[in-house]
């Protein structure tokens, strides 16, 4: 389809909020195909949504940042 974007997963279990920062493939219809990252390792990082899923997104604005990203809120 297009080429990829930019696509925020929570990480779970870590005390705080911590958003992942990795790329995911549009698939049409809001859904997109997460891709792992390039030091992604589910022993250190617990993904909310692991590499491969297919999810839909919401935008978010994070503190600090001034534009709003999309996050990943939901997997088929």
């Amino acid at each position: 389809m297009s080429e990829e974007i930019e696509i925020y997963v929570y990480l779970e279990d870590e005390g705080v909020d911590v958003w992942c920062s990795t790329t995911a493939k549009p698939l049409g219809d809001g859904r997109f195909l997460l891709q792992a990252t390039p030091d992604y390792d589910p022993e250190v990082e617990k993904w909310e949504f692991v590499p491969g899923s297919v999810v839909t997104c919401r935008v978010r604005r994070f503190q600090g940042e001034l534009e709003h990203k999309p996050i990943a809120v939901s997997a088929d």
